[in-house]
């Protein structure tokens, strides 16, 4: 804040065309406010935030997708990935090479919930070429796992009532996707998603731990030999067409100094460096996996350079850093 104008920076997170008035935004650039949209959410929601985007005179985008999708006459818009903050960062303790190599054979560990049958499939693949393994998520256990589509039925369905209710009814077949836009699909895809016959293989050689505090995942996660993450998004309204999604977890599950399997996409490519342990396919996975398994040593030392990155230019102090040089203002962290 200044004397000049109220506000000097204006930083949102995940404005939408139906959250935020027009006329409000405009109000606020002509006083000289500068103007930041930074939208995090998945690539499929780009259509959002189409019209708040012109206002605007920054749109960062955590999804190099939408940056292309965004793009427009009125202003900047630039990829600006996902961080974690600095305390996160410092507060783990990556393991000496001495004691990663003593943990060596120690099992993988994949770090996702089950929210969908693509990533059961997935799961259940990976446990065939990454023995022992271990999976923390909600979701894998077979009671949790049926609460868990329960509380999903109810939830969508509940969805499904209310806007029929604001609408008066809605004739399904001439007027759903008018008035619902994107939204029809997602409620539509969660209740089939979790409605429909699905038959899950057991999951052999898995250890499931169950729920773990802070304190217990971060242990678990820096005595594996290595941990395996996955960007495919496949529920929702992506029910059976699962596709990559850049998240946080790959910045944040890299900064552990432990080897992390990633997908590789663009983004990542762009976020980790060539030291990072890049799959497409389980043929590439067990590969990977491999390397970890007969080169230990190597393995611990690219996963250190890669650490190295994130702490370089992936923690919140080097966004705030970002964000000062490029509005020309003096942000204080």
């Amino acid at each position: 804040m200044t004397k000049e104008r109220f506000y000097d920076l204006i930083f949102v997170v995940e404005g939408r065309d139906k959250d935020i008035e027009m006329e409000t935004l405009k109000r606020f650039k002509n006083s000289g406010a500068v103007l930041i949209n930074y939208l995090v959410d998945t690539p499929q929601d780009w259509w959002r935030s189409i019209k708040i985007s012109q206002i605007f005179d920054y749109v960062l985008s955590a999804q190099t997708e939408n940056c292309q999708r965004l793009k427009n006459k009125y202003n900047e818009v630039l990829f600006f990935p996902f961080a974690i903050s600095d305390e996160f960062f410092h507060k783990i303790r990556p393991p000496k090479e001495e004691d990663y190599l003593a943990n060596a054979r120690n099992p993988i560990t994949f770090l996702g919930s089950a929210h969908s049958r693509w990533r059961w499939h997935f799961v259940n693949q990976l446990s065939r070429i990454a023995e022992p393994l271990t999976v923390v998520g909600s979701g894998w256990n077979g009671k949790s796992r049926n609460g868990e589509q329960a509380s999903t039925i109810q939830s969508s369905v509940k969805r499904l009532l209310k806007k029929m209710e604001e609408h008066g009814g809605i004739s399904f077949r001439s007027q759903w996707t008018r008035i619902w836009g994107g939204e029809a699909s997602a409620v539509l895809g969660g209740i089939i998603n979790a409605v429909s016959q699905q038959s899950y293989a057991p999951l052999e050689n898995v250890q499931l731990p169950g729920f773990l505090n802070d304190g217990e995942l971060n242990e678990l996660l820096l005595q594996s030999a290595a941990i395996v993450s996955t960007s495919m998004h496949g529920s929702g309204y992506l029910a059976g067409h699962p596709r990559m999604q850049f998240k946080l977890r790959d910045i944040e599950l890299s900064a552990y100094g432990i080897p992390h399997l990633v997908n590789r996409t663009p983004d990542t490519i762009m976020c980790l460096g060539d030291d990072a342990f890049y799959y497409h396919g389980f043929d590439e996975l067990r590969s990977c996996l491999n390397m970890v398994r007969n080169d230990p040593k190597l393995a611990y030392q690219r996963a250190k350079v890669v650490r190295t990155i994130i702490q370089n230019n992936h923690l919140w102090s080097n966004r705030f850093s970002q964000i000062a040089k490029l509005t020309k203002l003096n942000i204080s962290q």
